[in-house]
């Protein structure tokens, strides 16, 4: 008889132990601060002309463009950044840019990629000993994350192409009337305009478009939307390698990836998506 209480009293010992370390745990896993990730679609300052609808850029080395971009850094220190990420390949898995190490205030004179007139201004001033290059190309073994050229040959083939330039023209004025209004604003106006809500530059109408030429077991339309997506899954995945709870996160990138990020972060549980507008309007 006294063995059998002594049995029970550990056993209901270990439960009970076990239910207030269960219960500890969850309280520390609800504590984590969520990550927080501002993404910034950026136009490419250095016309490098490799997207479908290209836009002249005018300079931003001159006098007037540098005053409006440090106008924008000085905004985003707002934000009180701790990690920034650009559109640059990098090895794994510290995923650094080693370029940043050795950038100085008057390179921002010289080059005009986004990449460092935003990416490595904001980190300088935030006192940021790395940048993180998070993106993702394809190498031996892996798949075209962008196979247009499939989708074009398809729609010749089908006597589709009329029909599809038709559309792309229409989406192309829409570009063009967006910029055209925007032209005489301040980059950062520009910039917030840009990445709001309802913006043609990050819309994926032109994504979606491409299903609807797709026939039967013959989807180029749908392989472009699929491995282009694959391609921001792996560059959000990088991001993620390098993030950990409490960051705040600027991830400055070619605007034509902004609404996938945005989808894949403001989906995710421990993720607070942050709109970047408030911090370029004003």
């Amino acid at each position: 008889m006294y063995k059998t209480i002594i049995h029970l009293v550990i056993l209901l010992m270990l439960f009970f132990s076990s239910v207030v370390f269960a219960d500890k745990e969850k309280k520390d896993l609800q504590s984590e601060a969520p990550i927080q990730i501002m993404v910034i679609g950026m136009e490419h300052f250095a016309n490098p002309g490799q997207d479908l609808i290209n836009k002249k850029v005018d300079s931003v080395l001159t006098s007037n463009k540098q005053k409006e971009l440090q106008d924008i850094a000085n905004n985003l220190m707002r934000f009180k950044p701790t990690v920034v990420a650009v559109e640059e390949q990098t090895k794994e898995p510290e995923y650094i840019a080693k370029d940043y190490h050795s950038f100085k205030m008057e390179d921002l004179l010289k080059e005009p990629n986004e990449t460092v007139q935003v990416g490595y201004r904001l980190a300088h001033m935030a006192g940021l000993k790395n940048v993180y290059g998070i993106d993702e190309q394809a190498s031996d073994g892996e798949p075209d994350y962008f196979p247009a050229d499939k989708f074009f040959k398809h729609l010749a083939d089908s006597g589709q192409q009329e029909q599809f330039n038709h559309a792309f023209g229409q989406i192309k004025k829409e570009l063009d009337d967006f910029f055209a209004s925007y032209k005489e604003n301040t980059l950062g106006k520009y910039l917030a305009a840009l990445n709001s809500k309802g913006s043609p530059v990050i819309s994926l109408k032109f994504y979606l478009e491409m299903l609807k030429y797709d026939q039967g077991e013959k989807q180029p339309g749908a392989e472009v939307f699929a491995y282009y997506m694959m391609r921001n899954t792996k560059i959000a995945a990088k991001l993620l390698d390098v993030a950990k709870p409490g960051d705040r996160i600027v991830i400055v990138y070619g605007a034509g990836h902004k609404a996938w990020l945005d989808f894949i972060f403001g989906n995710m549980d421990g993720v607070e998506l942050v709109s970047p507008v408030p911090y370029l309007q004003h």
